[in-house]
């Protein structure tokens, strides 16, 4: 408990350090050319005993054989999309299911990250980017942390050029985030 606390603290400290480089315009990114793919992949190791353990089943597809090649800073996409697979994780009840799905259309990646969880009420739906704002939390209990999570995931995803949307039919009917990420040019500059 007092690891799982401490884990839970460094994780708002850190999401505060963000915010604040976000204010300051100093959250820099280290872009290379990266197969969204790869990354997606990796946060399915990473999160599957999470899923596991909450009885949630967890598909991540990511974009079949052929990479899907972004330029981009890998920390920060793993940061944006797995703080989306957690929140997904965290309002879906057991027996549920999250899954993610990467797709090309046109000069961009989309990932769709959509839950059968208890999805967003309509009145928050058109604040869930804000910062401190949050649901009543999931079917474990209150919301932890400060609100911040999706404020600096929408900023993330902005500085590689993209953009975020969310839709929910309402309580308890599921969310998707859907994000869209310019796909990288040719390899060798043609």
């Amino acid at each position: 408990m007092i690891q799982r606390n401490a884990r839970g603290l460094a994780q708002l400290v850190d999401d505060l350090l963000d915010v604040a480089r976000i204010e300051r315009g100093s959250l820099s990114l280290r872009p290379e050319r990266l197969d969204l793919g790869e990354v997606l992949a990796s946060l399915a190791t990473l999160f599957a005993p999470e899923a596991g353990a909450r009885g949630v089943a967890l598909e991540i597809d990511g974009g079949g054989a052929e990479p899907v090649f972004v330029d981009g800073d890998r920390l920060r996409l793993e940061q944006a999309f797995g703080d989306l697979i957690a929140n997904a994780l965290k309002f879906t009840p057991a027996g549920g299911r999250v899954g993610v799905r990467l797709e090309r259309e046109g000069a961009r990646a989309r990932v769709r990250v959509r839950d059968t969880g208890q999805g967003i009420a309509p009145e928050l739906l058109p604040h869930v980017f804000e910062r401190y704002r949050q649901g009543e939390g999931g079917p474990q209990g209150p919301g932890r942390g400060l609100g911040l999570g999706l404020a600096i995931v929408q900023q993330v995803v902005a500085l590689h050029g993209g953009s975020i949307e969310v839709e929910s039919e309402g309580e308890g009917l599921g969310t998707t985030f859907t994000v869209c990420v310019p796909l990288s040019g040719p390899a060798d500059g043609r």
